[in-house]
């Protein structure tokens, strides 16, 4: 015979929602759940805010190489939810709205998480002046609407300019070229 599960009141749940515990508390009080491997929040069955799990670095790294979640999920062995799970993680660590790849690469690379991935190996690339004034503001994540409000272009101009940045930096999508920006120097350090 099963167990029923244990409910909350609605208020202490209400306010649990409300107010997320700070990481030191939470492995005081949560030492059980600890042990088992991860550090998880009793009441989002996710993990704590402020502590990345070394499976989001790899995830990470894995999009700012240019690798489908698909991809990346067959590569560690784990489920495709598990993997957008630790994207979406990963940008509420960072206060990245959504799931925007190339603004959590571009946060990625500005915190300096991905120091310990080698840079791949590329030549040395010139981005015309024309194109490199696009690269910052796809780190941002804007849209190719909201690019060409900013730079007085048509949204066909937006699209020729980004794709001719992928093509000249050999990226398959946005955040891989913002990574191989980053990497480039045409970002910062």
């Amino acid at each position: 015979m099963r167990r029923p599960r244990r409910v909350p009141a609605l208020p202490r749940l209400r306010e649990s929602l409300r107010v997320r515990p700070p990481a030191l508390a939470f492995r005081r009080q949560h030492a059980a759940r600890r042990r088992r491997g991860r550090v998880m929040s009793h009441v989002e069955r996710r993990p704590v805010r402020g502590v990345f799990l070394p499976l989001d670095l790899l995830v990470i790294a894995g999009i700012a190489r240019g690798v489908e979640e698909r991809v990346i999920a067959e590569r560690l062995g784990v489920a495709l939810e598990v993997v957008r799970g630790s994207v979406r993680h990963s940008c509420w660590l960072l206060g990245v709205p959504g799931r925007r790849h190339d603004v959590l690469v571009a946060a990625v690379c500005a915190a300096g998480l991905l120091s310990w991935l080698a840079p791949e190996p590329r030549l040395p690339v010139v981005v015309p002046a024309h194109l490199a004034v696009i690269v910052p503001l796809l780190a941002v994540g804007l849209s190719n609407a909201e690019i060409g409000r900013r730079l007085w272009l048509s949204l066909d101009g937006v699209k020729s300019r980004v794709r001719s940045l992928l093509r000249l930096l050999g990226a398959v999508d946005r955040a891989h070229a913002v990574a191989l920006a980053w990497g480039q120097g045409l970002l910062g350090s």
